[in-house]
């Protein structure tokens, strides 16, 4: 695992970007409304998985950093 710490981390950071950029054009206008609570909710889940992806990949490759 030590070995993937840059790409998981990596995917943190885009998931993280993606749910950002989605509760974004949802509050913005630029999706349609009928699916708001749906696309909030993966919003959300993306951005907090994101951030602990980011997280978890960040604390890995310190961690083999300092191997």
């Amino acid at each position: 695992m030590l070995r993937h710490a840059p790409k998981i981390a990596l995917g943190g950071l885009l998931a993280l970007l993606l749910g950002a950029g989605l509760i974004l054009a949802i509050m913005g206008g630029l999706l349609p409304s009928g699916e708001h609570h749906r696309l909030v909710r993966l919003g959300v889940v993306l951005f907090l998985g994101g951030q602990g992806l980011l997280v978890a990949g960040l604390a890995a490759w310190a961690a083999r950093k300092v191997m």
